[in-house]
């Protein structure tokens, strides 16, 4: 591939991932644990007891080599926009969009070592391909640059099958049993294949009995230690260090005992068997599903590849026999078959890459009498018919790239909506901002607050989606455009000047992390679990309460400040409706609560006795 394509590609593929993560940078439960993780090791460093795994160690533990590696990767630029805009920042939500900034470099790291394992006959069309039919696979782009355990191994995985397809199938054994004892437990599942799949062609290729099966047996277990070896030394002694349990810690066995021999991962729901080929495959590709045919198709006469990868054994180690294992369990998610999702959008790309070969001009002067294989014919004369070629074959190729394309939009759009506790604490960090000598927290007067903030229900713009609650904004019209700040006040009780922010459970899986915590402020964020509402003492020393009940006000002390939309499901619009909005904005912008069906699931009350709002009249 020559340098100029491959640094589009590059680019392309960069502007796609970290597209994502500017489009949805907070973070769910289940990479809570990471993206702590990496905040942690940014700012609190040796001071382990001030790690957020210390209060909130989770269900079961995790390595933190994967936070490390990231933590070391982002501090020098974390560093320095530190030293440099330190002071401005209302939280360290840019030190977040570094982190997983990051990630994503990792990642198209990763994909450029994929694409660049095509063999030399190929390129530079299958590689393009291939990074195509990649990234138009929302989830395996969106993931790409989350903090899960899953994240980490789908890099990993994508290594391992760049090493695959070059041949060096045992050394990406080697990649995924490395992977499997430090990140994922369930890529055991391609280890295991991997190896299974070296013996079997080490015993093919030389026709060899018992001595070359026990050789081949004996290679493959001293390949697969000697990766074990590494992923245990260099998980080991740094998870017994931060865990600090007085005992040794080998996090991915644990989660190992935990899912498959307890077999506990069912309280977190169940699927039936066949879930991951009926749902999960589905949905994880889309319509790049209608390629995978092609792909067995064989070249086209004077074609210089004869084989472009090694598709059926690709199939087998790196699809079939994963979803098998992992079918046996109860609970399934599509992030657990992310590497068998990868090899499938590999394949889906070498169905396209021969569809591609079969339209080129060259292959268009054979006739089917030139190909012995029935498919091949059918194709070759679909391809000569000027009819058929552009309403079939064409056609189908630019329709199932469109579809994509909308189904990736669709899902981004609603990826936005999926984190509102997120965007409600980057909104609480404007009210509540700097605080003064005197103890006001200034919320508008350095940046403005958020135009939708005052806007009664208006959702004008884009990024983060806040609602205000219409008594606020209707209290007194004059001030519906001026800029606030939140004045914190105290009733002689020595809580003077303090404010303490609640969380619920909902709203710290839902967006929360210390990341965007306020800074700079005299507010500390509270996330204790079971709080009653109806326990007035406890109650009263809450400055904020973010949480997702809203039927109504904790008391008469709270009133509801603002909320922040939530996705709640995706609803298809009846065509005028449709119609109306590509041709009106305006309707856009009324019908787009409607489309995505966005409902507020974050409030944020205020305690009156404890804050007031203070309107800047210079504005």
């Amino acid at each position: 591939m020559s340098t100029a394509m491959d640094r589009i590609i590059d680019i392309y593929t960069t502007v796609v991932l970290v597209g994502l993560v500017l489009l949805a940078p907070y973070t769910k439960v289940e990479e809570s644990f990471n993206m702590q993780a990496v905040h942690d090791f940014l700012y609190h460093g040796t001071d382990l007891q001030a790690y957020d795994h210390v209060e909130f160690p989770g269900v079961v533990p995790r390595t933190f080599l994967g936070s490390l590696v990231l933590a070391v990767s982002s501090w020098p630029t974390v560093r320095l926009m530190d030293l440099t805009m330190g002071h401005l920042q209302d939280n360290r939500i840019l030190s977040l969009y570094v982190v997983r900034g990051t990630m994503a470099v990792i990642a198209a790291a990763a994909l450029r070592r994929l694409r660049n394992a095509c063999p030399a006959s190929s390129k530079p069309a299958l590689p393009v391909v291939i990074t195509l039919c990649v990234t138009g696979c929302f989830h395996l782009s969106f993931y790409y640059t989350r903090l899960l355990p899953n994240s980490f191994g789908l890099i990993l995985s994508t290594y391992s099958l760049a090493l695959y397809i070059e041949g060096k199938t045992l050394t990406a054994m080697q990649v995924m049993t490395f992977t499997a004892l430090v990140f994922r437990c369930d890529l055991l599942a391609i280890s295991l294949a991997l190896g299974i799949e070296v013996i079997a062609r080490e015993v093919i290729q030389h026709s060899g009995g018992a001595r070359t099966l026990i050789t081949s047996v004996v290679v493959v277990k001293l390949s697969a230690l000697k990766a074990a070896v590494y992923g245990v030394v260099l998980s080991i002694p740094l998870d017994t260090l931060m865990w600090q349990r007085g005992m040794v810690m080998w996090p991915e066995g644990w989660v190992f005992w935990f899912n498959a021999v307890e077999n506990k991962s069912y309280l977190w729901g169940t699927q039936p068997w066949h879930w991951y080929l009926t749902n999960a495959t589905i949905r994880g590709l889309g319509p790049l599903l209608l390629l995978l045919p092609l792909a067995a198709l064989g070249p086209p006469v004077g074609a210089s590849d004869k084989q472009v990868l090694p598709l059926l054994p690709l199939i087998m180690v790196w699809y079939v026999a994963p979803v098998s294992v992992l079918s046996l369990l109860p609970h399934k998610e599509i992030r657990f078959i992310f590497p068998s999702l990868l090899a499938l959008a590999v394949v889906a790309a070498c169905g396209a890459y021969r569809l591609l070969q079969y339209l080129s001009p060259q292959a268009r002067r054979y006739g089917p009498e030139a190909y012995n294989s029935k498919a091949a014919k059918i194709m070759a004369l679909m391809a000569r018919n000027r009819v058929l070629r552009t309403c079939v074959l064409r056609s189908g190729l630019i329709g199932i790239a469109i579809v994509t394309v909308v189904l990736f939009g669709a899902r981004a759009a609603a990826s936005i909506y999926n984190y509102p506790s997120g965007y409600a604490m980057q909104q609480l960090s404007k009210v509540v901002m700097r605080s003064r000598p005197d103890g006001a927290i200034l919320a508008g007067r350095d940046n403005p607050a958020h135009p939708l903030l005052l806007g009664r229900f208006n959702v004008s713009s884009a990024l983060p989606v806040v609602v205000e609650n219409a008594e606020l904004a209707g209290r007194d019209a004059s001030h519906s455009d001026k800029k606030f700040w939140v004045e914190l006040i105290g009733e002689g009780d020595g809580l003077e000047g303090q404010c303490v922010i609640h969380v619920d459970v909902f709203s710290a899986m839902s967006g929360v992390s210390r990341f965007v915590h306020p800074i700079n402020t005299i507010c500390t964020v509270d996330k204790t679990e079971g709080l009653q509402w109806t326990d007035r003492a406890a109650m009263s020393r809450y400055s904020f309460l973010m949480s997702e009940r809203h039927d109504t006000p904790p008391s008469e002390e709270f009133e509801l400040l603002f909320s922040t939309l939530g996705y709640h499901r995706f609803t298809l619009l009846p065509l005028p409706s449709v119609i109306a909005i590509v041709i009106h904005s305006s309707v856009a912008k009324e019908r787009c609560s409607s489309l995505q069906a966005l409902r507020p699931q974050v409030f944020v009350y205020r305690n009156r006795h404890r804050t007031k709002i203070v309107y800047d009249e210079e504005a």
